[in-house]
């Protein structure tokens, strides 16, 4: 049934798509989401954005990103776990919470640290005082999900 739709030209019953198609939007996924993680830190970064470099419409856009909720917020979890990271790591020492903010890709800090404890329980701040004590401070499972789902790039 799969070549006679292939031969046919005709769709495929149910809207299926082909496996070669399948293969070229996981593919265009594994695209967007290495360019997601290239750009985290653009400010700019969103879902129009996103569209235009990959000249997609924004249903495309969320049909072949379905697996991560909506694009934006999907940025924000990667801009967390990214800035949690790099917190842990030690590379903001002494910085404040406005240039973790900045460099993570936020625009104002009062956002970036109401979201950062909304997602982990704990303010920027804290996690900087509890890494520069030595304590480990691994990644809670809520970041360690949309982690995981940019690891496979």
């Amino acid at each position: 049934m799969l070549l006679a739709a292939c031969l046919n030209g005709k769709p495929l019953p149910g809207g299926a798509k082909a496996p070669e198609a399948l293969d070229e939007d996981g593919e265009l996924a594994k695209a967007i989401r290495r360019y997601i993680k290239e750009q985290l830190a653009d400010p700019d970064l969103g879902p129009d954005t996103i569209c235009r470099q990959f000249a997609l419409s924004r249903g495309r856009l969320y049909r072949l990103m379905r697996g991560s909720g909506t694009i934006a917020t999907t940025i924000r979890r990667l801009r967390l776990v990214h800035a949690y990271g790099e917190i842990v790591a030690g590379r903001y020492t002494g910085s404040s919470a406005e240039v973790v903010a900045a460099r993570s890709g936020f625009r104002q800090e009062r956002s970036f640290r109401r979201a950062f404890v909304q997602e982990f329980s704990l303010s920027p701040a804290a996690l900087q005082a509890k890494a520069e004590t030595g304590l480990r401070t691994p990644l809670p499972a809520s970041g360690l999900v949309i982690a995981d789902w940019f690891n496979d790039l």
